[in-house]
């Protein structure tokens, strides 16, 4: 009944949490009513309790032993078989495999103790079941078998007048063979005495963007205690990640996930498919994974006038970037319905926040745009989805795929073509005594969609980055992209109940060359033949 009642809360923007036994509420002007008001009073003990009780717990136990079954086997995750299907589905194709890379590149300026390093390494490895896990297929049914034994190796290598990025690029869009050793790689590039480049990469089968924030937390620990000879105090190793997997093959997760499966089902009920964007050329038969990445920026003071429409409008910044990146794709492909993905982290437990794995779901937005909406109309259905994919982001992006797509296509990835993230932009996790540490960027060569755009908050800036699928894009596109998505948002900024039929999406240089430049098709021909001639003509000079 309280879960029920909070969920109809946060379909009408308002968000309950605890704090020292005291209930908060944040909603917009006028959205909490006396009678909601009256209600949240009258369920205040339960409520106190089902929120105490959610911060510690998922919606059922998890298995918290700390042992595999005794054959060290466990069955894969949900994610994992999501990702164990795209790694196999692109049979020879390098770069789909390469694509589900997760990698951190960065440079060491400093004295580096390589033998500490590779120790720390070691002993992380022994925490982490993930980093010691291995995949066997046997035709029936895919494992997860945990090498109690494995040693990582790190590879040392020394760059002397090298091309140090090409090296980089090689470990990055490695393909691992998930069956025959832990898919994972450390590598530390010794540039002089003073100068490393340090480069972790994983199979996003055994992590996540998270696992390797861990991993660089605990890495800064253990080589700090080692460097000063103090004992290491790192409690219990953190809960087996095959534990996870057993736990959601329970017959009562099963049916928990029943509900949630009937909403997708409902929501993306006679959904579009496929979004179709502008290609430059035919798209192939199947999809290579070939990509690169346009960065791009938005006016540094922006910033703050987005943070303050965001409070006045009760919603996220995710919210209000998701909503113009919306409009933009609407008028690109012209269509009002379309489906964007948008990856979240499912750790919903707090016995999974240290745990190295993958717990990285693609949750669906449809977002519908009819006539006479205006930005703010279209940012409340935004909200009221982000409210509702919360309480059902459980549910895998597979099994979703499952329920409700009825076409298939080597071509394209079913259901979502495009995803949008946003994520703050943060420094990098590790701190070595003595080393300046700096993240590094690395040339992305291969993507998992069609395209992609990831919005970076920097503490003074946002930032945005695309990445697109070179098959079928390029960068021109690319760039009028760039710039729809920053004129459309000025626009919102300046009128947010403007309607959206009455949002330009084109500068005055883009309308001029779609409209007058594209269309100057006037040519001189030859006055004394007739059309059939020069049919025949052109036919004989380009059979």
């Amino acid at each position: 009944m309280i879960e029920k009642f909070l969920r109809e809360l946060a379909l009408k923007g308002i968000t309950v949490s605890a704090a020292n036994g005291e209930l908060k509420c944040r909603a917009s002007n006028g959205a909490i009513t006396e009678e909601i008001r009256s209600a949240i009073r009258e369920n205040k003990s339960e409520i106190l309790f089902y929120l105490s009780q959610r911060s510690t717990s998922l919606p059922l136990p998890l298995p918290l032993d700390q042992h595999f079954a005794t054959d060290n086997r466990a069955p894969l995750s949900s994610m994992q078989r999501g990702i164990w299907f795209l790694h196999h589905a692109g049979g020879g194709c390098s770069g789909i495999r390469a694509s589900l890379n997760v990698s951190s590149v960065l440079a060491l300026k400093g004295l580096v103790n390589t033998s500490l390093l590779v120790e720390s390494i070691q002993i992380i490895t022994k925490r982490h079941s993930a980093l010691r896990t291995y995949f066997v297929d046997e035709g029936v049914e895919i494992f997860q078998q945990d090498d109690l034994f494995f040693v990582p190796k790190i590879d040392l290598l020394e760059i002397e007048g090298g091309d140090l990025q090409a090296e980089i690029d090689d470990v990055v869009n490695k393909v691992f063979d998930l069956g025959e050793s832990p898919p994972w790689s450390a590598s530390l590039f010794k540039l002089s005495s003073k100068c490393h480049v340090f480069l972790i990469n994983m199979h996003h089968i055994i992590a996540d963007g998270l696992s390797i924030k861990l991993f660089f937390q605990e890495l800064s620990e253990i080589y700090s205690k080692l460097s000063d000879d103090l004992p290491l105090s790192l409690g219990l190793p953190p809960l087996p990640y095959a534990n996870f997997a057993r736990w959601e093959m329970s017959q009562d997760h099963k049916q928990h996930q029943a509900a949630s499966s009937l909403y997708w089902k409902d929501k993306l009920f006679c959904a579009p498919q496929y979004l179709e964007l502008p290609t430059i050329c035919q798209r192939p038969p199947t999809r290579s994974g070939e990509g690169a990445v346009y960065p791009f920026a938005m006016a540094k003071d922006e910033l703050s006038s987005l943070h303050t429409f965001c409070q006045s409008q009760n919603v996220t910044l995710f919210m209000t970037l998701l909503a113009v990146f919306s409009i933009v794709l609407s008028r690109y492909c012209n269509q009002r319905d379309l489906l964007v993905g948008v990856p979240v982290a499912v750790r919903n437990h707090s016995a999974l926040n240290k745990v190295i794995g993958c717990f990285v779901n693609t949750v669906v937005y449809r977002i519908v745009i009819e006539d006479g909406m205006t930005f703010v109309d279209l940012l409340e259905q935004v909200k009221k989805s982000a409210a509702e994919s919360f309480v059902h982001q459980h549910v895998p992006f597979a099994d979703v795929v499952e329920a409700v797509c009825n076409q298939r296509s080597l071509a394209y990835k079913p259901l979502v073509q495009v995803e949008f993230n946003y994520q703050k932009s943060m420094l990098t996790d590790l701190v070595l005594p003595g080393v300046e540490v700096e993240s590094l960027q690395r040339n992305i060569r291969t993507v998992q969609n069609d395209l992609s755009l990831s919005i970076f908050e920097k503490p003074d800036e946002i930032a945005g980055r695309f990445e697109f699928n070179t098959d079928i894009y390029d960068v021109s596109l690319m760039e009028r992209l760039a710039n729809s998505f920053n004129l459309v948002l000025n626009q919102v900024m300046e009128n947010p109940f403007s309607n959206i039929k009455d949002i330009d999406v084109l500068d005055a240089q883009d309308r001029h060359q779609l409209l007058v430049e594209w269309n100057d098709t006037q040519r001189d021909y030859p006055q004394d033949k007739c059309l059939h001639e020069l049919f025949e003509a052109q036919v004989e000079q380009r059979p």
